[in-house]
Formats: C-alpha cells, sequence, structure tokens
C-alpha cells in the first residue's frame, strides 16, 4: 500500500508539472513526439540523425545538427524527455523566460550534437575505422544533462518554486538525476555495442 500511495503521489506531482507548463514547453514537448512518430521513416530518421561523414564538408547535412537533439526512436525515451522537460521547466522558468529555456535547450542540444560528431572524427584519425565515420546518433540526452548542470547552478542560490511545493522540488531533483544517470549509461553502453559490433564485421571483411 506505501510503494502504491507514494507511486500516485509522484504521478500526480508529474501531471501538475505537466499542466503548468508555458506553450512554448508544449510545443517543445510535442516536436520530440512528431519526431518520433517520424522515426518510423527508416529514410526520415537517417535524414534528421547526426552522420559524422555526411554531417561535415563536403555534404553539410548541417541541419542535423539540430535536428537530431529532438529524434528518439523508442518511446520510453520520449516519455522520459517531456516529463523531465516538464519538470525541469516547473524549475527554471521562474528564473527564466520560456525563450531562454527555448534558446537554451537548442544552445545544448546543437552544441552536444556538434562535439560528439566532432569526437567521431577525432577518434577515426588514428584508428582509421571507416565505421567512425558513419555512425548515426540522435537523442535528447544532451539536453537533459545541461538541465541537470543548471539545476546545480541555480538549486542552491535561489527558491525556485513556491515553499509549498518544496517537497516536489526536492523529489524532481531526485528523479531527475536517477533517470539522467540510467539513460546516459544505456546510451553509452548501446554506443559501444554498436561501435564493437561495426568493428568486427569490418575485420571479419
Amino acid at each position: 500500500m506505501a510503494q502504491r500511495s507514494s507511486a500516485t503521489v509522484l504521478t500526480n506531482q508529474i501531471l501538475q508539472a505537466v499542466h503548468r507548463t508555458s506553450l512554448a514547453v508544449k510545443v517543445l514537448c510535442a516536436i520530440l513526439v512528431v519526431f518520433y512518430t517520424l522515426s518510423f521513416i527508416p529514410s526520415v530518421t537517417d535524414l534528421l540523425s547526426v552522420n559524422p561523414g555526411t554531417s561535415y564538408p563536403p555534404h553539410f547535412r548541417l541541419w542535423s545538427f539540430v535536428t537530431a537533439p529532438f529524434l528518439e526512436t523508442h518511446w520510453w525515451n520520449v516519455l522520459i524527455d517531456v516529463i523531465l522537460t516538464a519538470m525541469a521547466a516547473q524549475l527554471l522558468e521562474p528564473l527564466w523566460t520560456s525563450r531562454e529555456l527555448l534558446i537554451f535547450v537548442l544552445l545544448v542540444g546543437v552544441s552536444s550534437s556538434l562535439l560528439a560528431a566532432f569526437l567521431f572524427v577525432l577518434l577515426y584519425i588514428p584508428l582509421r575505422r571507416d565505421s567512425l565515420l558513419f555512425v548515426s546518433f540522435h537523442g535528447f540526452l544532451g539536453v537533459l544533462s545541461g538541465y541537470l548542470v543548471a539545476f546545480k547552478q541555480v538549486m542552491p542560490d535561489h527558491s525556485v518554486i513556491p515553499s509549498s511545493l518544496r517537497a516536489f522540488q526536492l523529489k524532481s531533483q531526485v528523479v531527475l538525476a536517477r533517470i539522467m544517470e540510467l539513460n546516459s549509461f544505456c546510451f553509452v553502453f548501446k554506443t559501444c555495442t554498436k561501435l564493437y559490433t561495426e568493428s568486427a564485421m569490418t575485420t571479419a571483411l
């Protein structure tokens, strides 16, 4: 009963957080859902994902650095992204405006895509494995990590939400941290497994 009660309380808090979001945050969540729907089309998924071999010159698929952060191919990732974005908005929008939050999301998403692609190019230089240049990646993980960094910066010095909701504030930080840690581990594991598989296939050929 106690576990069921705790789950009910947490569910109600999440629903309240989604309901209280601004129009800008609702649009951001809608973009995540729309891009997930588009991911069922393989050609569109490839077009929206970052691929180091085609995103940089001479192909110049520069739009992928903007679209890739919002593309998820699993419904549970979309659910996590939407919930955490709603919770982040409750904590950050009272300090920032909706416009500033959207700019933050866009800058963090684009910069994480750029750095990730650049890292694969750097790995290609000493290893000379073509598979490193043609790994497609996407996802909202960079932005979720950016939320956590923002919380660490603003929370010690500010009361972000009213005192009546401080319990929600503390639970939000714990939930955000744990889910981001799990999501980060899954992303790293999936990427390493994919690289290992592709490298093994290249060696076999």
